[in-house]
């Protein structure tokens, strides 16, 4: 017999999501990436800045995002501001740069210090440096014809989130979906 209370380990993806423009604007430096280089992995991603990466169990998901709503909503909107290209030798990794913004460091110390205090672990490798990536895991001759190529390319933008958007994504399924929207006060 089945068990009808067994649950499902499912992942969160807490992510800031840029404004249309900007998405568009990163799908065609990834599409010029791709025309340039071929398929990579984060290709077929869409442009986000990482919060953080969590297992969770399927019965915790809707009470731990309950008070996770409660605590994205005591903070304030975030001003983001993207400046420039910028690379990780170490992980063959091209991204775009977000400008040092201590209230978004803050911000995701304070959350991971609090998913730490709601029992739950990282899947994630805690950047502490905000980024939006291009590409990342790249082959050594590709990351370094394409760092070339970009590091002298010039790419602004800005904008302000008002929420913080949750993906959610089975052990079964790929990609990550659309769960739940954390709004900021205003």
């Amino acid at each position: 017999m089945e068990n009808m209370f067994a649950s499902e380990i499912h992942f969160v993806l807490n992510v800031i999501s840029p404004p249309t423009t900007i998405i568009e604007q990163v799908s065609a430096i990834k599409q010029d990436f791709f025309n340039r280089y071929g398929d990579y992995e984060s290709y077929h991603s869409t442009a986000h800045i990482t919060i953080n990466s969590y297992p969770i169990d399927s019965n915790r998901i809707i009470p731990f995002h309950n008070k996770l709503k409660e605590f994205i909503h005591n903070y304030p909107t975030l001003d983001i501001k993207l400046n420039g290209f910028g690379f990780w030798d170490s992980s063959k990794t091209i991204f775009l740069k977000v400008k040092p913004n201590h209230i978004l460091d803050n911000f995701k110390e304070e959350l991971n210090i609090w998913r730490r205090l709601n029992h739950l672990k990282s899947n994630y490798e805690y950047s502490k440096v905000s980024h939006l990536t291009i590409a990342k895991s790249l082959n050594s001759s590709i990351y370094q014809d394409a760092k070339s190529y970009y590091k002298d390319k010039n790419f602004t933008g800005e904008f302000t989130s008002t929420h913080i958007l949750s993906l959610l994504k089975t052990t079964h399924t790929n990609p990550y979906s659309p769960h739940s929207s954390f709004l900021f006060k205003e």
